[in-house]
């Protein structure tokens, strides 16, 4: 039984090359992700420190007026906040791009960069009600944390952001981890599995002080959790440096791109695959 395939070719009866991951480009996307982030811990979270007690400390050191410190200190935090979350918005979108349909890395990439965009306006939500009241504990001391109200006005919207910012942070180590089963790095997969584990027990142990708060007065157990979760941002940006270079070795193993072609038969309905000598050496 023969079935006519009806298929309408091009002039010149050839194909195009077949779509393959751009990896230098999402390489250069987790370039880009990479120093957003350096940004927030290495100018913004300086910039927040000058804000609270610390900047008393500075005062006395160095003979500068406090309300000078706290200016700099303001600069710092939007400044460092502003270009850091830009950098961060840039890389993912390239990543996006460029990313592999394999292991959901497309879809992962677009969730968590649906998360990144939309928490920007939550945050500005929760200023128009009255969330600004919940930066208290950056001026006054991070024991206030305690104090902070998530569950209703603006603070609700915050608790929305924060969530997000979370699920993307996930999401994109997902996409880390999907990039490493990708050239087949089970070390580099592993300690991704390694840190969504530490993060899910983060988490856990986050909410279990929240539910607490009224009975934490010692500001030594907030000042551990805020700790905990700055060194978790630093872990994440290893992550990143780590899957730039996994990128690197990976592709010097994998076959190029021009090793593969695909041509038009002289029959409709017909084409042969044509590849490159890295498979012919294996037969």
């Amino acid at each position: 039984m023969e079935t006519t395939v009806r298929w309408n070719s091009s002039g010149s009866r050839e194909l195009p090359k077949l779509s393959l991951p751009k990896w230098q480009e999402i390489r250069q996307g987790f370039i880009i992700a990479g120093i957003g982030i350096v940004m927030l811990l290495l100018v913004a979270l300086p910039g927040l420190l000058l804000l609270g007690p610390h900047k008393w400390t500075i005062v006395s050191v160095f003979g500068i007026r406090a309300d000078a410190v706290t200016a700099i200190g303001e600069v710092l935090a939007m400044v460092g906040g502003g270009a850091g979350y830009l950098f961060v918005v840039l890389g993912q979108l390239r990543c996006l791009i460029s990313s592999p349909q394999r292991h959901a890395g497309k879809e992962l990439l677009f969730s968590g960069f649906l998360c990144l965009i939309t928490t920007p306006f939550l945050f500005l939500g929760a200023q128009c009600l009255d969330g600004d009241k919940n930066y208290a504990f950056i001026t006054s001391g991070i024991h206030n944390l305690a104090y902070v109200d998530l569950l209703h006005g603006g603070g609700l919207l915050q608790l929305c952001g924060l969530s997000l910012t979370l699920l993307n942070i996930l999401l994109f180590s997902g996409f880390l981890r999907g990039t490493a089963c990708y050239f087949n790095d089970e070390r580099r997969a592993r300690s991704l599995t390694i840190y969504f584990w530490i993060m899910a027990f983060l988490v856990g142990g986050t909410f279990g002080m929240w539910l607490h708060s009224a009975h934490i007065t010692h500001p030594d157990p907030w000042t551990a959790l805020v700790t905990v979760w700055i060194c978790a941002l630093v872990w994440h940006a290893l992550l990143i440096y780590s899957a730039i270079r996994g990128i690197a070795e990976g592709v010097l193993r994998r076959p190029t791109e021009e090793n593969w072609s695909v041509h038009a038969q002289s029959k409709p309905g017909e084409v042969f695959l044509q590849f490159g000598p890295h498979f012919q050496n294996r037969q």
